[in-house]
C-alpha cells in the first residue's frame, strides 16, 4: 500500500497553512505572534517598507469595495505609516513634541530613538501647498539640525493629485547633508503619487 495520496494531502495542508499564514499577516488577523517579523537595522530598511506605501494604500482603497483608511488628509497618511512601519520598529514613536530653535514645539510625526531616525509625513492639499512645500520641508530642517538624536530626517510627502510641479527639483532643494554647529542631519526625500 503506498502514501502517496497521504503525502499529497499533506503537502497541499502545508501549502494552504503557508498560504492562511501569509493572508493573515496581510489583513493583520495573524493567529500566532508575529515572531517572523524582520526588524529595522539600517535606515535602508525603513526605505524598503516606505517602498511598499502604494500597495497598502491600493488595498485600504480597494479592500471588499470600500476604504479601509481614508488618506485624504495627512492623519490617514500618518496611521498608514505607522502601520507599515511599526512592526518592523518597535520603537517607533508617533507624535513627540520638540521644542524648536525659537522655542517653539512642533510635533514629530515618528522617531526611532534606536535608528536615530525621525519621519516627517506631509500630504499635498492644493497646488498652493504643493507650490509651498519645500519652504515648509526647509522650516522642518531648520528644526531638526540642532537635534542630537537625529541623524537621518526622512520627508514621506503623499502626493496624489501631482500638486508638486517638479519631484525632481524639490529633491534637489532639500536631500542631502545639512550642517549645523559642527554635526551633520542627512535628509532624504521620498514622494509617492
Amino acid at each position: 500500500m503506498t502514501n502517496r495520496p497521504i503525502e499529497s494531502l499533506t503537502r497541499l495542508a502545508i501549502g494552504n497553512a503557508d498560504a492562511q499564514r501569509k493572508i493573515n499577516l496581510v489583513c493583520g488577523a495573524s493567529v500566532a505572534p508575529l515572531t517572523n517579523v524582520r526588524k529595522a537595522r539600517h535606515i535602508q530598511d525603513v526605505f524598503d517598507l516606505l517602498d511598499e506605501f502604494p500597495d497598502c494604500a491600493g488595498y485600504s482603497n480597494n479592500r471588499r469595495g470600500r476604504i479601509v483608511l481614508p488618506l485624504d488628509s495627512e492623519d490617514g497618511v500618518q496611521d498608514m505609516l505607522y502601520f507599515m512601519l511599526k512592526p518592523a520598529i518597535p520603537d517607533l514613536v508617533p507624535e513627540t513634541p520638540v521644542s524648536g530653535p525659537t522655542r517653539q514645539y512642533t510635533i514629530q510625526d515618528f522617531r526611532s530613538p534606536l535608528l536615530r531616525i525621525v519621519i516627517e509625513a506631509k500630504r499635498t492639499r492644493n497646488k498652493t501647498h504643493g507650490k509651498q512645500i519645500k519652504a515648509e520641508l526647509n522650516d522642518d530642517i531648520g528644526d531638526y539640525k540642532n537635534d542630537p538624536y537625529c541623524d537621518d530626517l526622512i520627508f514621506f510627502i503623499y502626493d496624489p493629485e501631482t500638486f508638486i510641479e517638479s519631484v525632481t527639483g524639490l529633491k534637489n532643494a532639500v536631500e542631502g547633508d545639512h550642517a549645523h554647529n559642527g554635526r551633520k542631519l542627512r535628509v532624504h526625500c521620498i514622494v509617492q503619487r
